[in-house]
């Protein structure tokens, strides 16, 4: 299992979130918050504090044991109400195509859930959207968690296109609970249980349809606000590779080296591994995710050449970046790009 940042942090709205979307009424919050120092009151909407993990996930078994509801987390993640991610939902409800949609939940997931991590790919025939858990936690709430996380981008994506998205399929990796004939009242396609990751796969057509109704002003905005909460996250609540990650957005890209971030975290260069592996991770790959995600918005956005976005980058050498970015999305940086000008 992967681990979070042992001081990570949890927004009091995720809890808020969860326990309005199982219907929880006065009375049982005082019995699910009694001896942990929290308030009824704290837990009201519009709470910008935070609790520690700790206290999150003893409050959400809690809930499970309280509610005693198998399908408590489907519950949960089917009624979540996405104002609740703001300004989350206005970046992704405002993007100019679902896959750019997509990319707000990986990028700015330390802002609402850091046990969680989500990354993006572009295969043949599908859009993925794979999600790692970084808490080791009971099975049970793990499940919890991917079901839950599961159901609310299924939302947002049913949301962004304006209707339910065909020919979907997940994947979990958790074995196949008794509830599962439930799970067709709430998975829009079908669901495959014990498999090697938990992914949520969507038809390659609708990763690149154009938003009718998207206000470039009202993204920008949106992302630009998700910036400035995301750089006022503590250090200590981050993972290594958000670190790293912040770390190499210091200086110009291309500039500094696994001795040099590992000197500007304060760890020796074998520390710094070790800490990544613990996380799924390596230097190399933290670098290629975001270069290849800098890459991606730079062509969709931008009207910059195909060597300009290499220097920014970091490439002495255009063709070295044409062959990184092919290894990444299985195509040139041009047919990229023209692609997705075509699915405006």
């Amino acid at each position: 299992m992967l681990q979070a940042p042992p001081s990570f942090q949890v927004p009091i709205r995720v809890l808020s979130s969860a326990v309005q979307a199982v219907a929880v009424q006065e009375a049982e919050l005082l019995q699910l918050l009694q001896g942990s120092e929290l308030a009824v009151a704290d837990i009201y909407p519009g709470s910008q504090d935070t609790i520690s993990g700790e206290l999150f996930f003893a409050l959400m078994g809690r809930l499970q044991n309280l509610r005693s509801s198998e399908t408590m987390a489907l519950e949960m993640g089917a009624n979540t109400q996405l104002s609740v991610m703001w300004p989350l939902n206005e970046y992704f409800l405002n993007a100019p195509d679902l896959y750019s949609a997509m990319s707000a939940p990986p990028e700015f997931q330390p802002l609402r859930v850091p046990f969680l991590r989500s990354k993006l790919s572009l295969e043949q025939d599908y859009f993925k959207i794979e999600l790692a858990v970084f808490v080791d936690v009971e099975s049970s709430l793990s499940r919890s968690l991917t079901e839950s996380y599961f159901l609310i981008i299924q939302k947002l994506a049913t949301r962004y296109i304006g209707a339910d998205i065909p020919n979907c399929h997940f994947e979990f990796q958790h074995q196949r609970p008794s509830y599962s004939d439930k799970y067709k009242d709430y998975f829009q396609g079908d669901v495959r249980f014990e498999q090697n990751h938990n992914c949520y796969y969507i038809p390659i057509e609708y990763a690149r349809k154009s938003n009718p109704i998207a206000n470039a002003d009202a993204y920008l905005l949106a992302r630009d606000i998700c910036q400035q909460q995301l750089k006022s996250i503590p250090n200590h609540s981050l993972t290594m590779a958000d670190r790293v990650s912040r770390t190499l957005l210091s200086q110009p890209l291309g500039k500094m080296h696994e001795d040099a971030v590992a000197k500007a975290l304060f760890v020796s260069k074998r520390t710094l591994a070790r800490r990544l592996d613990v996380e799924g991770k390596s230097f190399r790959q933290v670098r290629e995710e975001l270069l290849a995600e800098l890459a991606s918005v730079q062509l969709r956005e931008s009207q910059a050449s195909i060597e300009s976005i290499a220097v920014l980058l970091g490439y002495s050498d255009v063709a070295n970046f044409r062959r990184a970015f092919k290894r990444w999305y299985g195509k040139s940086p041009n047919q990229y790009r023209q692609s997705y000008l075509q699915n405006q």
